[in-house]
């Protein structure tokens, strides 16, 4: 559905609120307004009060159900009369970090209720409506079925079909391979446009530097830029953020963020790209000279932290995904699904061990005699709790996998809006002001590097792709 049936939905609220029998009578009088939204710079809830008496206090009641986002409230200026006709304004200007609101990527969904009090001690509290985070800067076409929605607004509707069937393909794929299910539908905007694509992206990223795709955890949204001519690039990150997003869902707030090794957590995501999975040459390129020269790394210190270096951090990925094929073909494919569970609620040397017979370090050095470089006596080690680390990331293959089947879409269609998509976990509850409503991960080009922040046991893991 489109802004306009947002906006309808609203005022249809509004409406049948101020005329219910039961509220007809209150003193306070409330005139609804249509939001709006100027992406990558705010939201404005425009509203006209009035009462017998002077109105004294008011504020927007801004929540995000089915989230972990941050709500707020915002005071809108006004001065004390019978009617008072004023705006509250949700920043979304990355700039602007001192003013009310804060980061909501496209496709970002919640409701506003305003709380309004007169001198004669009347309070009204409206009833909730739903607004969407919309970018009309451009006509967007629309695939979706009942996983995914994918916007673009240019490329013709094979463009659009081809990143549908590989994020389709993946989720399938990857949700089997770990166990795992995504419970929400994902929202997928395609980007043409490298300076719109930046200035929806949040502010721990920046802005001078590519960046391929990040996914906002918090809203099941992910933003790809691709033009037309790279589509090999597309469907390659956007599969490859898609499975962080799945298995950041599965691990959820608990042990298993913490435990989980950057090393595999990579590693994952760079073998489910493609089907059936092919490493890209410069990881393989590196890694052959790596086994050659005796230089591979130690897979235990990329347990929680990203390297410095940048071909380093190409290593590491080719690395994750060599361990990973080598766990699908030697131990089968259902220890995958195995490890992945243990982790919830072990360490990451209890549940190789539990599962394949080995630490991280006796798992490394299987893998080594397989592949035939030098065998390592490790000193024995516990991994450290995570702390905040540079982070990058991997690049897209050059040549995308053959065409699969995928799941029959709804509709194909060109509109000005991508449809709104509820949220379906419980509702959160409001919260003080949030300048980062949400976790994001990010893939980029360039190398550069961003906070691993932890919130509890919860990781808001920034990828970056080389």
């Amino acid at each position: 559905m489109k802004k306009i049936f947002i906006i309808a939905l609203s005022i249809v609220v509004w409406t049948f609120w101020l005329t219910a029998p039961a509220r007809a009578q209150s003193p306070i009088q409330v005139t609804p307004a249509p939001y709006k939204v100027e992406i990558a710079k705010r939201i404005t809830f425009p509203v006209t009060v009035s009462s017998a008496a002077d109105i004294t206090k008011m504020y927007l009641a801004v929540r995000f159900p089915g989230t972990n986002a941050a709500g707020s409230r915002i005071f809108p200026k006004f001065t004390p009369s019978e009617k008072v006709e004023t705006t509250a304004v949700w920043n979304l200007d990355r700039d602007l970090v001192s003013a009310p609101g804060g980061y909501l990527p496209p496709g970002a969904q919640g409701t506003y209720s305003w709380h309004i009090e007169d001198a004669a001690g009347n309070v009204l509290d409206t009833p909730p409506a739903p607004f969407r985070v919309t970018d009309e800067r451009f006509d967007w076409r629309q695939l979706e079925n009942d996983r995914f929605a994918v916007y673009w607004y240019k490329g013709d509707d094979a463009f659009g079909k081809t990143i549908f069937n590989r994020l389709n393909q993946t989720i399938d794929r990857i949700e089997q391979a770990i166990g795992a299910h995504y419970p929400d539908k994902i929202q997928v905007f395609v980007y043409a446009d490298d300076g719109a694509f930046q200035s929806i992206l949040s502010p721990g990223h920046d802005n001078t530097e590519f960046v391929g795709a990040t996914p906002v955890d918090e809203f099941s949204v992910m933003l790809v830029k691709s033009a037309p001519e790279d589509l090999q690039f597309a469907i390659v990150a956007a599969p490859h953020e898609l499975v962080h997003m799945v298995i950041d869902q599965e691990l959820g707030t608990g042990l298993g963020q913490v435990t989980m090794p950057l090393w595999m957590n990579e590693g994952l995501a760079s073998y489910y790209e493609y089907d059936p999975p092919q490493m890209e040459e410069r990881y393989q390129t590196l890694l052959d000279d790596a086994i050659k020269n005796d230089r591979l790394l130690r897979l235990r210190n990329y347990a929680n932290t990203r390297p410095n270096d940048y071909r380093e951090g190409l290593l590491m990925y080719g690395q994750g995904y060599s361990v990973v094929e080598f766990i699908v073909n030697e131990f089968g494919r259902d220890k995958l699904s195995q490890i992945f569970q243990e982790l919830k609620h072990s360490s990451a040397d209890d549940a190789f061990s539990k599962v394949l017979g080995v630490n991280q370090d006796g798992l490394e050095n299987l893998w080594r005699k397989k592949i035939g470089a030098p065998i390592k006596e490790y000193a024995t080690q516990v991994t450290p709790t995570p702390a905040a680390q540079p982070t990058f990331a991997l690049s897209a293959a050059e040549t995308p996998a053959a065409n699969q089947p995928s799941p029959t879409p709804q509709a194909v269609s060109a509109n000005n809006t991508p449809a709104p998509v509820a949220p379906t976990a419980a509702p959160a509850a409001s919260g003080a002001p949030s300048s980062n409503a949400g976790g994001s991960s990010l893939c980029g080009l360039g190398f550069g590097g961003l906070a691993l922040a932890m919130v509890g046991a919860y990781s808001w893991r920034k990828r970056k792709r080389f």
